[in-house]
């Protein structure tokens, strides 16, 4: 059943004009799956990130305090990005602990436009630092 509905999917999308990419496509029913380094498995019920995100994260963390605490927007940017990216693991906490660090971006002008990481941004690269 589930391979019908996929394929009815497939052959909707193409008729509406879509172009899909099969190479990061899966018309076939699986039970678990790797996308963007999130790992989903519908046997056990589990969802994992990869353990290589994490260290990227840890890194940028690392890298942010070792500049000096002041930062191009750019890479602030994907900094938070790559933390709510990871939202199906921690939930909403990744939304509410990047707030400020949004909030910084949010008041820059361009890109490479340098930010001095305020207080309340430390405590949350601290945050996920730690946890």
């Amino acid at each position: 059943m589930c391979s019908s509905i996929a394929k009815a999917v497939e052959t909707d999308l193409g008729e509406a004009g879509f172009i899909t990419n099969d190479e990061k496509s899966i018309w076939e029913p699986c039970q678990g799956i790797d996308r963007l380094g999130v790992t989903w498995d519908s046997v056990r019920g589990t969802i994992e990130i990869v353990n290589r995100r994490f260290a990227k994260m840890l890194s940028i963390i690392d890298s942010i305090v070792d500049s000096g605490l002041v930062i191009s927007a750019r890479k602030l940017a994907s900094f938070t990005g790559q933390i709510i990216s990871t939202s199906p693991v921690p939930g909403n906490i990744s939304r509410i602990m990047t707030r400020q660090c949004l909030l910084s971006i949010l008041s820059i002008q361009h890109w490479e436009e340098k930010i001095e990481i305020d207080q309340y941004c430390i405590e949350e690269l601290r945050f996920w630092r730690k946890n």
